[in-house]
């Protein structure tokens, strides 16, 4: 069985309504999820994400590849066109103990406008009293490449016929040492890895009626079939449960997740970057994979490890993934706290004071580098100095939620001599205000408040 890369393929074809697709293959990639019924042509299409309690982020953080690959310089000018991850990604699946879905009234009720595209709760695992449970998990496998788009199969009768058909400079297919008949497969020669691939977990969970605890670990390397792309995430959770005398429950949950992911360039290009939009402009009749020492390609001569350069576009897309480097690193930290109080019990009153808070906060460094070999820095040179070298931190990004509830119940005396029933009444305080429902003779009024600060992708402040 292939165990679940994130959160949203867990739920892939298992929740009615849910559209869940891939943004692309790259390892580590994200996931888009919308869920049916949104209606909205401008506001953001992507669910709420509640874990433990805690409103987390889901932001997806451009790398800055734009300012090699140009894809925001067409028509769509959002740069969210890099091969960005959606950030729940750095949650470990092996911790999920249940996912639900909000929709309409139910979402909003309780989170408000935010909750216009749904709301996906998860639920991690918690202790339960016992002896000690040990859980050891040991994955190991491979990638390969799932669909491949082929090549028109051409053949040519000489160099000079293939110099003449796509209007190279004659001699240009002799260096390559062209032969009638003979066609390379340049998609194998991009996806070449099948490397292992391993993912360890391991987890304890037990206690006592008062004190329970739920801990674990990941260690996963995850290569992929591109040189220099692969994904690698360290996550420790630590869930911890206190009763202290029988009216006080004290609940802790924290996650420390840390990833490194290599995505390589694969998605939107307008520079002729990316290694599939150079493909469709380049023919399979020349060998474009590095040189070797005793080399029988003219245009090799000299220059061992190197690439050749594609005559038919601005880029050797073999050039580029063997020699680009694509490093995004996140540190992020998760925890949630909740207290739960009964100050009031007996058989005429009840009365329970509930509270939630927790903080979303993460840290993400995106290197990239592009050599000045590469051929396509020579066209993009304009002072002469070629080679590209970006780097970007985007800060302390910080979350904030809170919910608090006051919950009472009354019992009057007389009701309860005559067994004639009970009268409940629900408090709880809500942000926008209080709302009051009469049905069957109950009286709740519900409530909820919260807060969000969180900081954006760039300097300033952004909140949702």
């Amino acid at each position: 069985r292939v165990p679940a890369a994130s959160v949203e393929q867990q739920i892939q074809g298992k929740v009615a309504g849910a559209n869940i697709q891939a943004n692309s293959g790259a390892p580590g990639g994200g996931m888009q999820v919308e869920l049916r019924g949104v209606t909205s042509i401008n506001a953001v299409a992507k669910p709420l994400y509640v874990i433990d309690g805690v409103i987390v982020s889901d932001i997806a953080i451009p790398s800055n590849a734009n300012a090699v690959t140009a894809a925001s310089g067409g028509s769509n000018p959002s740069l969210t066109q890099d091969n960005q991850v959606n950030r729940i990604v750095d949650l470990n699946p092996n911790d999920i103990e249940s996912i639900e879905i909000l929709q309409g009234p139910s979402a909003a009720a309780i989170y408000g406008s935010q909750a216009s595209s749904g709301v996906i709760l998860i639920t991690t695992k918690r202790g339960r009293a016992g002896r000690p449970q040990i859980n050891v998990t040991q994955r190991f496998g491979f990638s390969d490449l799932a669909n491949r788009l082929g090549f028109r199969p051409r053949d040519f009768s000489s160099a000079a016929e293939v110099d003449a058909e796509f209007g190279l400079d004659p001699g240009t297919a002799a260096s390559y040492n062209y032969q009638p008949g003979v066609s390379y497969d340049l998609e194998d020669a991009l996806s070449p890895r099948n490397a292992l691939s391993y993912e360890t977990s391991a987890s304890i969970s037990g206690g006592t009626e008062t004190t329970r605890y739920f801990a674990s670990g990941l260690w996963k390397d995850d290569e992929g079939v591109m040189e220099n792309t692969g994904f690698d995430k360290q996550s420790l959770r630590l869930n911890l449960d206190q009763a202290i005398g029988d009216r006080l429950m004290l609940q802790v949950s924290t996650n420390l997740v840390h990833s490194v992911a290599r995505r390589g360039v694969s998605n939107n290009d307008n520079a002729g970057v990316s290694p599939f939009m150079v493909y469709a402009f380049t023919p399979n009749v020349f060998d474009l994979d590095q040189c070797l020492e005793s080399d029988p390609r003219s245009v090799c001569a000299n220059v061992a490890g190197s690439y050749p350069d594609n005559p038919f576009e601005r880029s050797n897309p073999l050039e580029t993934i063997g020699m680009m480097e694509s490093d995004e690193g996140v540190w992020r930290l998760i925890g949630s706290g909740r207290v739960e109080w009964d100050p009031v019990r007996s058989t005429k009153h009840n009365l329970k004071i509930l509270g939630v808070g927790g903080v979303d906060r993460f840290h993400q460094k995106n290197e990239l580098l592009f050599p000045p070999e590469l051929q396509f820095e020579e066209s993009r040179s304009t002072d002469g100095l070629r080679g590209t070298s970006l780097l970007s931190k985007q800060g302390d990004n910080l979350g904030r939620s809170g919910l608090h509830n006051d919950r009472s119940q009354h019992v009057p005396h007389h009701e309860q001599r005559n067994g004639a029933g009970t009268e409940q009444c629900e408090r709880r305080n809500q942000r926008t205000g209080e709302r009051a429902a009469a049905a069957h003779g109950e009286l709740e009024c519900l409530s909820a408040r919260r807060g969000l600060d969180q900081r954006g992708p760039v300097a300033g402040k952004h909140c949702r």
